[in-house]
């Protein structure tokens, strides 16, 4: 059976992706240089789309089994937000995208854009959060470019939601996504951290940044047992700032701040308030976080 036909699209190459170089991650700048001109780009914007609900089941499908995926009803939610407006102190924006070639889905996106409005005494400042969420690509089309462009193309939902919120002057991006620890009986996470690594992405120092992504349960479920929040990793790239070794604490008290209030949309405060408090810590001081190389060893 065909796939659903999106309504519209838009084919992907360097000239016309509004990317710059500079946009790609410094281990993908070989990616654009390649002929797409059979690649095309959908972007999600409503539960109607005939689409997303084609890219939701994938998206499960892959993710689930390790509780990874919240159920359909909260990115429901997402797709309803507006950068214009403030929610729990942040204005957010959430994107599915997906990438078809020859009329078939080949690999899927979703992110959420995060713009923090801190007091102007915090020195972290306006900042954009993107918080990479989930990915996906056909296994037929794996190590052809596509993760790169996956990397990438969240740069350009950040660069919508400010121009929605108009703010203008040069904001300070940071792309985080949430990872395992490494196991060595799990080749894939394995595989997803070298991945990031030989992108340029760099790994918040795990040793100090004692992150965890809060229980994805509902506040019945978790109210008759306990939170389990899941301890992961932090992989990002802070655009243009690629080089830099150490990240200062204050822009990860910012960075931690943004995950948490794009999640407390639709996490119980049960689950997520132990985990603010417990950031609160981790993050304290002055000292900065060393960026490594998320390299497993």
């Amino acid at each position: 059976m065909p796939e659903p036909t999106p309504p519209s699209h838009s084919r992907l190459s360097l000239e016309n992706s509004g990317f710059s170089l500079d946009d790609w991650a410094p281990g993908d700048r070989w990616v654009p240089e390649r002929d797409w001109s059979e690649l095309s780009i959908h972007t999600v914007t409503n539960a109607r789309d005939p689409l997303f609900q084609q890219g939701y089941e994938r998206l499960y499908a892959t993710f689930s089994s390790g509780g990874g995926i919240e159920g359909r009803s909260v990115l429901e939610d997402r797709l309803q937000w507006s950068p214009t407006s403030e929610r729990g102190g942040a204005r957010l924006l959430y994107e599915m995208q997906i990438l078809r070639m020859h009329g078939h889905t080949i690999a899927i996106r979703d992110h959420n854009v995060i713009i923090r409005h801190p007091a102007d005494t915090d020195p972290a400042g306006v900042a954009v959060t993107v918080h990479l969420s989930h990915a996906w690509v056909d296994p037929a089309h794996r190590a052809r470019g596509l993760g790169a462009w996956l990397r990438t193309l969240p740069i350009g939902a950040a660069r919508r939601a400010l121009e929605r919120t108009e703010i203008l002057s040069p904001v300070p991006v940071t792309l985080v996504a949430e990872m395992e620890h490494p196991d060595p009986s799990d080749p894939l996470s394995l595989q997803r951290l070298r991945t990031y690594a030989n992108a340029g992405f760099r790994l918040l120092d795990p040793e100090r940044a004692m992150y965890a992504q809060p229980d994805f349960r509902s506040a019945s479920d978790i109210a008759r047992t306990q939170p389990e929040p899941v301890p992961l990793m932090l992989v990002l790239r802070r655009v243009g700032r690629e080089s830099e070794s150490e990240m200062p604490s204050s822009e990860v008290r910012a960075l931690i701040d943004a995950l948490y209030s794009m999640y407390a949309q639709h996490v119980p405060k049960e689950a997520i308030a132990p985990l603010r408090s417990a950031a609160e810590r981790w993050t304290s001081g002055d000292q900065p976080f060393e960026l490594r190389d998320p390299t497993p060893a």
